[in-house]
């Protein structure tokens, strides 16, 4: 039997606001600004970013505590520039990766980052050979 993840969404009003979910988990809403109207949710677009961000965050975090680092603060920041034709899909992603720990270093976060790119984190393996991805890091001490 394979791996199948599910996942639903469902229109909910008369503009492009969608409700979604995922397995037990609560809904989220998505939506497309429209003229009319401002945004009353996430764009998909935002949420690839948010999907990158989290992905390779946690897995450098899961990392980092299995070095046995201590981990007090950890933060993403991700700024996607986007196409100027369509689709307008992402040219560049630059992740910036803030770490609060008493005794990881600048070395440590980025071997984190890097296996999370190499290895662990689907999110940047669908993206990988379509999108620039740069990612910086800083540690600061508790």
């Amino acid at each position: 039997m394979e791996n199948v993840l599910e996942a639903n969404v469902r229109l909910v009003d008369n503009g492009l606001k969608f409700e979604c979910t995922a397995d037990d988990q609560p809904p989220i809403y998505t939506d497309h600004p429209l003229t009319s109207k401002p945004a009353e949710g996430y764009s998909p677009i935002q949420l690839v970013l948010i999907g990158l961000a989290t992905c390779s965050g946690g897995t450098a975090v899961a990392l980092l505590r299995k070095f046995r680092k201590d981990v007090g603060g950890f933060s993403v920041a991700a700024f996607g520039t986007l196409r100027e034709q369509h689709p307008l899909s992402f040219s560049r992603i630059d992740l910036a990766f803030t770490v609060v720990s008493a005794d990881a270093t600048e070395e440590d976060v980025k071997l984190a980052v890097a296996k999370a790119e190499e290895k662990y984190c689907p999110v940047w393996a669908m993206i990988k050979g379509n999108v620039e991805v740069a990612f910086t890091v800083e540690v600061k001490r508790p």
